[in-house]
């Protein structure tokens, strides 16, 4: 027997009484010499049960340090004379494994004999698999709920933050280390209210940091965040010296508002521009009926006209407030005959304005394109808008059809102003034109958003020598 071995027998005893498990093991025999009865318990086996195997029956492989690994360090710790303490798993005598900790010394006076004081690591083990539980549901929580914790320290500026909060931007984590790679990504317009707000927790002004900002993604788009933070650590002298908080993206809240705030407003404009309209028309009626008094003729055939205009734009109103309040909305298209849709509201604008002069020439207009019944307004509201802000005394529009490969392009041409370049597309927005003003101040916009949601497209060039072009693109009809 070893010197160990001799040892244990003189001091069995006191060997057993120990209250946390021993093994001695022969790291040149790769044996287990001696085991007491607290191991014994901690690993339900009996004393010959083990004793005389080797290393391999006692250790499972449920840990890194498998049995070949934990032989390798009692060797090096026989040799270096050194003290080593690892994780590993226990295989007990119902061939489960437990965790346990093991602090392995070498013997005195016994060269190649390692004493091993084994832990019962149950309870840290149940202790981490339960922190694993609790971050793997903070993790899914952080993805589903689209936010992510952060942390920045005052002085330095460096910020520690939960991998979502980066990838929410499209970026990975690792690109991120101090604040201002997060605040160089802020819009403009939002980036000193951001800075200020934090600015007024470092002065105890509030005690709360809340903003709310958009922050571009590494597309490039941007989308809009919700902050909430406030100091978890401070100073000696009561500064602020941590502070910890959550990003939401509220991106999908902000465009359901907006989209709700833009249809309230349509409407409003809608309901005033369907006023206006008919209001117009039915002056033009109330002119003629005056004239009628006094004289029949081609005056009926005008107040026929204006009236029937007011009919089909009150008729039409419904599809308008469809394209304007329904989100993603598609208006249900269908092949609509070009001349029908274009040449009434030719011939009723010449009516309506006696003085202008209206030339119709290009290819012809028999032709189907994708629209809807709503197409005649369009060019309605273009012709207005090309008469009622011209300046001339006597204005002239050409109106030209052209036919492409799939689509028609329709151009409206005037002798007035003309619009500058840097108007050539805010004039299709809303409100651009005051209601003041002698058209609608809306024909554009609307005939903007009718084209859009036929899938064509709508905008303005220089006429020469003088005034401007309206351009409308319709795709062609399959037939």
């Amino acid at each position: 027997m070893t010197a160990f071995e001799d040892e244990v027998v003189a001091n069995g005893a006191l060997f057993d009484s120990v209250g946390v498990g021993l093994v001695g093991y022969d790291t040149a025999r790769d044996e287990v010499v001696a085991v007491n009865e607290a191991f014994c318990r901690l690993a339900a086996v009996e004393t010959d049960d083990v004793v005389g195997t080797d290393i391999a029956t006692l250790l499972g492989d449920g840990s890194d340090n498998d049995a070949e690994t934990v032989a390798r360090f009692l060797r090096r710790t026989t040799e270096s004379d050194a003290s080593v303490t690892f994780d590993t798993t226990l295989v007990t005598g119902d061939d489960t494994e437990r965790p346990v900790v093991v602090d392995a010394k070498p013997m005195p006076g016994a060269d190649d004999t390692v004493l091993l004081t084994v832990h019962d690591d149950t309870r840290r083990d149940a202790v981490e698999r339960e922190y694993e539980e609790y971050s793997t549901l903070m993790d899914e929580a952080m993805f589903v709920g689209e936010l992510g914790w952060w942390e920045m320290e005052v002085d330095s500026g460096n910020v520690s933050f939960h991998p979502n909060k980066a990838r929410m931007l499209g970026f990975e984590p690792g690109q991120f280390d101090h604040y201002t790679d997060f605040t160089d990504l802020l819009h403009p317009d939002d980036y000193e209210d951001a800075m200020e707000a934090m600015r007024a927790l470092y002065r105890k002004e509030t005690d709360r940091y809340e903003i709310e900002y958009r922050i571009q993604t590494a597309d490039g788009d941007y989308r809009w965040f919700h902050d909430v933070g406030r100091p978890t650590e401070w100073t000696e002298d009561g500064e602020p010296a941590v502070i910890t908080g959550v990003a939401i993206d509220i991106t999908a809240g902000k465009e359901t508002e907006q989209a709700l705030r833009e249809q309230r407003e349509e409407l409003a404009l809608l309901n005033r521009l369907i006023h206006h309209d008919i209001r117009n028309d039915m002056t033009i009626v109330n002119l003629w009926l005056d004239l009628l008094r006094r004289e029949f003729g081609e005056h009926l055939d005008r107040v026929a006209t204006a009236s029937d205009h007011t009919l089909r734009l009150t008729d039409s109103v419904r599809d308008v407030v469809e394209i304007i309040t329904q989100e993603d909305s598609k208006l249900e298209l269908e092949p609509i005959h070009l001349s029908s849709a274009l040449e009434p509201e030719i011939e009723r604008v010449k009516q309506s304005y006696e003085n202008t002069v209206i030339e119709q020439v290009g290819e012809d207009t028999d032709v189907m394109v994708r629209a809807n019944p709503m197409l005649s307004s369009v060019f309605g509201n273009l012709l207005n808008n090309a008469v009622q802000h011209c300046d001339r005394p006597n204005p002239e529009l050409t109106v030209r059809t052209a036919h492409r490969d799939g689509s028609v392009r329709i151009s409206i041409a005037d002798n007035g102003p003309g619009i500058p370049d840097d108007l050539k597309e805010s004039i299709f927005e809303r409100g651009t034109v005051s209601l003041d003003s002698e058209g609608t101040g809306l024909g554009l916009y609307i005939a903007k958003k009718l084209v859009t949601a036929y899938g064509g497209d709508i905008w303005v060039e220089d006429n020469e020598p003088e005034g401007s072009i309206v351009l409308v693109e319709l795709q062609k009809a399959d037939t």
